[in-house]
This record gives structure tokens, sequence and C-alpha cells, in this order.
């Protein structure tokens, strides 16, 4: 996992001239919803279906596979990722679609 939202899409820009259309993206680095939603439209940009996925959980669980896996992406490839989910949680919570960016009040 990366550090934080901006760190991944910098790694993942300069990762772009190996993606191909279709790669699925499962990414679990701890960002915040302007972030998400950055690196959202980086995956629809290179035709990459994205799942954000952050996990609860300290050292212990994640060595043990127990993290909390909160994940968000498009149904039709969820049974892709589950697999990957599974093997370093214990549960996966299933939050919805891949955040947008988030609206600005007035």
């Amino acid at each position: 996992m990366l550090y934080d939202g901006p760190a991944t899409l910098d790694t993942m820009r300069r990762a772009a001239s190996a993606l191909r259309p279709g790669t699925v993206w499962a990414q679990s680095t701890t960002a915040g919803l302007e972030d998400v939603a950055e690196l959202a439209a980086f995956a629809d940009a290179h035709g990459l279906p994205f799942y954000d996925a952050p996990v609860l959980g300290t050292r212990q669980p994640a060595e043990a596979g127990q993290l909390v896996v909160l994940a968000a992406g498009p149904a039709e490839g969820r049974n892709t990722v589950a697999p990957v989910f599974d093997a370093v949680g214990a549960r996966t919570v299933w939050a919805g679609r891949t955040a947008r960016r988030p609206r600005r009040p007035g």
C-alpha cells in the first residue's frame, strides 16, 4: 500500500505506459474523497475498472489476514477482486460504487 492518494496517483502515472485497458485496479490507500475522485478519473481515462478498497486494522490483523476491507466499485467485476480482498481480510464490506468528486455547497 502506498502512503496516500497523491503518492498513488504519481505511481500510476509513472506506470501508465504499461497499463492495458480492462485491467482491474484495486487500490487500498486510505485517501480522501477528492483523492479517490482523482484516482477514479485516472482509471476511467485509462479504461481500468477501479475498486477503492481501504482497510481497517493494525499490523497484527494484517499479518493474520484479518483486516476489514471497505470496498467500492462496479458490481459487474466484484467477483474478480473478491479473492484478493478475501486473502487480506476477514470481511469485505461493499459500500457501493466508486467515489466521485464531492459536490461543493452553494
